[in-house]
């Protein structure tokens, strides 16, 4: 038999050669050849029907004598079974370049959430980052699966899984990103116009019965008081750029957080007095320009200094990578571990836009003005078709009324910081 050192020996030949690893008569032979450029490979060689045929098992030594042993003694016991071991051989192959074309979980999340990108969607990346958070990190095995073999009791047992964490209405955002990623995934491969090289093989939704818990998606009342408003402002850590966000987020009277943390340099003219926030970072995929107000000019000088000075591209760039901005969960995280500390009540990100919207119809901005100043797509006839007008005025006086009101309640433990 063969071992490690012989191997090595081996010289080429002005013709290639076969030396013998032994073998038991009946069940097939494992050959190492050596070609005249000397390159080595494995061959095992067996007779079925008074035929004599050929496998090549791999290059040596990137496969081992060891390993060439052993997958020659499988191909011996198929041909002990009865089973002609090439055609074995070419299924086994066959599969595993099927298993390649055939995309995982993983890939289909990426899938979707590029596609998203395409369309302009402003969430892709949060749906991505979520996705890899609670889909990725706690069930790796899941995410690399193939798309097509995963389950809907792998769903529910991933749903389970959070929920038992007591986590509530991303467990229902979770179960729709990932109904979602399947539909594009039966989209993209029998739309002509969405033709691609990825392929998943899906014939259906596996997240279709999963139910979706409608008990968490209660519509939010809560409208945090002055008082909290003004401890959350003094109390949150001066110059962290998440607790700043945050800051921002009241400063502007209740802007998307999303559409803030995506900010740049670029985007704020100090001159005109206003954000230019582009369509790209607006959920109603069309561009808003919010007046600025005393307390978010204050805290978009630092920022932008900030930036420019460190080579930022963005306002709120990533520690991690400063080419892309803190995470959107970054925000009510922080903000949790502030009330926890203090012991106050929670309230989250995105009650201040109802706060706002509240105590701007209390008073007297018309509901009009106020959704405008919160770029809602508005959707009468009149104003999606024939309403050019920017409102910038309207805006501006609705800004006036807010900054007072916030001025007013600031004013009592002021620090002298942001």
């Amino acid at each position: 038999m063969l071992n490690e050192k012989q191997l090595r020996a081996l010289k080429p030949r002005e013709r290639e050669y076969t030396i013998s690893d032994d073998g038991q008569r009946g069940t097939g032979r494992l050959f190492i050849r050596v070609r005249p450029t000397g390159a080595k490979d494995w061959v095992y060689v067996y007779y079925l029907n008074k035929r004599r045929r050929k496998i090549g098992l791999g290059a040596y030594p990137e496969v081992a004598l060891k390993d060439a042993r052993q997958r020659a003694a499988d191909l011996a016991a198929k041909l002990t079974d009865g089973v002609d071991p090439g055609k074995a051989m070419r299924e086994q192959r066959a599969a595993a370049k099927q298993e390649e074309i055939h995309g995982s979980l993983g890939e289909l999340i990426i899938s979707y959430t590029n596609s998203m990108r395409e369309q302009g969607r402003r969430t892709a990346d949060e749906v991505l980052e979520r996705c890899e958070r609670y889909v990725k990190k706690p069930f790796p095995k899941l995410w690399n699966k193939p798309a097509r073999e995963v389950t809907s009791a792998d769903i529910r047992d991933l749903l389970s899984f959070h929920m038992r964490k007591g986590i509530t209405t991303t467990t229902n955002r979770i179960r729709s990103w990932l109904h979602a990623a399947y539909q594009h995934g039966l989209s993209v491969e029998h739309d002509p116009r969405q033709a691609s090289n990825q392929t998943w093989a899906l014939e259906t939704n596996p997240v279709s019965v999963i139910p979706r818990q409608a008990d968490w998606e209660r519509q939010g009342e809560r409208v945090i008081t002055a008082e909290e408003l003004a401890h959350a402002w003094h109390n949150l850590p001066s110059y962290d750029l998440t607790s700043m966000a945050i800051r921002l987020v009241i400063a502007t009277g209740g802007q998307r957080p999303l559409s803030l943390l995506r900010l740049a340099p670029a985007n704020i003219d100090f001159d005109a007095d206003v954000i230019d926030i582009p369509a790209s970072s607006m959920k109603s995929s069309l561009a808003h320009v919010v007046p600025m107000a005393s307390q978010s000019r204050d805290l978009l000088r630092y920022l932008v200094d900030q930036a420019e000075r460190n080579e930022w591209g963005l306002l709120f760039a990533s520690p991690k990578d400063r080419s892309k901005h803190i995470s959107i969960t970054a925000l009510p995280s922080a903000l949790g571990k502030y009330q926890r500390t203090a012991g106050i009540e929670r309230w989250a990100p995105r009650d201040i836009r109802r706060t706002v919207k509240t105590v701007l119809g209390q008073e007297g901005v018309a509901k009009g003005i106020r959704d405008r100043l919160h770029g809602h797509a508005m959707q009468d006839v009149s104003s999606r078709h024939y309403d050019r007008y920017d409102y910038l005025k309207e805006k501006r006086q609705a800004m006036d009324v807010w900054e007072k009101w916030l001025d007013s309640i600031l004013r009592n433990g002021d620090d002298g910081g942001f």
